[in-house]
């Protein structure tokens, strides 16, 4: 059975649902070297794979493999979940905009990086961000609204 690593509570991957569904990830690996490279991404993200696999002592195929293995998604395509995790946190709660969000979430190009938000979430990061500013005028105002 094959795994989707998309909430790092791997659940079984379904074909054709790569949204992002998580609240925030929980990444836990068997194997030491893998569970080290988690460790590193999540804290800094923008850490090269390329120094990730110097200080495991491996060679980059491999550890592509055992992370693959490991935890269901190719390095790579995890920093990219870790990131739009965190950009979608930074939209909630700060009043950064889309280009300061992406530019502290280390993507280097904005567009690139609201099209990939739109694909994992469904919607832009500045829709996004009107939603959440909507949900909480709604709040304060007292009245009650169903989450989309």
């Amino acid at each position: 059975m094959r795994y989707r690593g998309d909430s790092f509570y791997l659940k079984p991957a379904v074909k054709g649902k790569n949204k992002v569904r998580s609240p925030m990830f929980r990444a836990h690996a068997e194997d030491r070297r893998v569970q080290r490279a988690l460790d590193l991404i999540q804290s800094c993200y923008d850490v090269p794979i390329s120094e990730i696999v110097t200080s495991l002592n491996l060679s980059v195929s491999r550890f592509r493999h055992l992370f693959k293995k490991e935890v269901g998604l190719a390095p790579g395509h995890f920093v990219k979940r870790v990131r739009l995790e965190r950009a979608k946190k930074l939209l909630k709660n700060s009043f950064l905009t889309v280009k300061e969000i992406a530019a502290f979430v280390g993507a280097n190009d904005v567009s690139h990086f609201v099209r990939d938000y739109k694909a994992a979430y469904g919607h832009t990061p500045s829709e996004a961000r009107k939603r959440s500013s909507h949900q909480l005028h709604h709040i304060a105002a007292g009245k009650k609204r169903l989450s989309p």
